[in-house]
């Protein structure tokens, strides 16, 4: 036969049933209170971020708007003094020292005019340092000319020379397809001066009887475009981008070329290959959303950049995309 006993009951100290309850409740609360203080530092967090972001954005907007807009004002004005015949077109010397005189005061690579003729005019600074001029005819051949200048603007011998054709031009042709003024598809050349790559804003011409002379443009190199951004007044740890929003790289304010040379050719750079992992990341983010610049997407990209902020501004053709670290 088989004895059952109770169970005796395990006693606790009273001090351990009175102290305990106690130091739970301290610790849920001071847990409680570290928590929302924890949260409400990180709102904190966001918001300072979101306000550097959005003076960044600011910044970089005024600014690259404001040097953007200077092709198109030089194209304006060179268009209204031509009208008015205060500029004379078949005196080539005055143009030359015309533009060349605008090149010195501007910070543009190429100033110029494609008549109709299929002749032309222009004052550059390849080198984005000395100024040259550009002459060329259609007779006997399609050859520009380029020279050097001396302190005045006057020529004073032949650098380079090298085919060339109005017609072929996307800056020529293209203001003539959309009838107004434009921002052109980005060219490149490989001329004797040295590899080419510009953004050109060109605008159609006319005289006083309202009939087409031809084509204004004013250049941008991209290295040019690259240095202005590289001197922008954004965060110490930030950078900023333009693409075109094919995910063709424009300009940047690293150090890397937005370009390369293959086989001594220009071969531009598309974002995701950008030699830059954060330009590579944001490219490739946008890719995989097929370019959406919703607010998800940016919340997305601050957290793929650990915590880098990215700001969004499209503009005609092109995007600006700019981080802060």
């Amino acid at each position: 036969m088989k004895i059952y006993r109770p169970r005796t009951a395990i006693a606790f100290p009273l001090q351990i049933v009175l102290v305990v309850p106690f130091v739970l409740q301290i610790f849920g609360a001071v847990g409680l209170v570290g928590y929302l203080s924890f949260m409400n530092g990180r709102r904190a967090v966001d918001d300072l971020a979101k306000q550097l972001m959005d003076r960044t954005s600011d910044v970089v907007d005024e600014h690259l708007q404001s040097y953007l807009a200077i092709p198109h004002t030089l194209n304006q004005i060179n268009a209204d003094a031509i009208r008015r015949g205060i500029l004379d077109i078949r005196d080539r010397e005055t143009v030359g020292k015309y533009f060349w005189d605008q090149i010195q005061a501007y910070n543009v690579t190429y100033i110029g005019i494609g008549l109709s003729t299929g002749g032309g005019i222009a004052a550059a600074s390849y080198d984005g340092k000395t100024g040259t001029i550009d002459d060329w005819t259609t007779e006997p051949s399609k050859t520009n000319t380029n020279y050097a200048t001396d302190a005045e603007g006057n020529r004073i011998r032949i650098n380079a020379t090298w085919d060339w054709d109005n017609f072929s031009e996307p800056w020529y042709t293209e203001p003539i397809a959309a009838g107004k003024p434009i921002w052109a598809k980005i060219t490149t050349s490989n001329l004797p001066t040295g590899p080419y790559i510009a953004a050109s804003a060109s605008r159609p011409i006319y005289d006083s009887q309202n009939r087409l002379l031809g084509m204004v443009a004013v250049d941008i190199h991209l290295l040019k475009l690259s240095d202005f951004l590289r001197d922008l007044d954004i965060s110490q740890s930030g950078q900023i981008f333009i693409m075109e929003r094919d995910g063709t790289l424009i300009a940047n304010s690293g150090t890397d070329k937005p370009f390369t040379l293959i086989n001594d050719k220009v071969q531009r750079l598309r974002a995701v290959d950008s030699p830059d992992p954060t330009i590579q990341a944001i490219a490739k983010h946008l890719q995989a959303s097929d370019g959406s610049q919703s607010s998800v997407q940016v919340t997305d990209l601050q957290l793929d950049l650990q915590g880098k902020g990215i700001l969004f501004t499209l503009y005609p053709g092109a995007m600006n995309m700019a981080w802060t670290g």
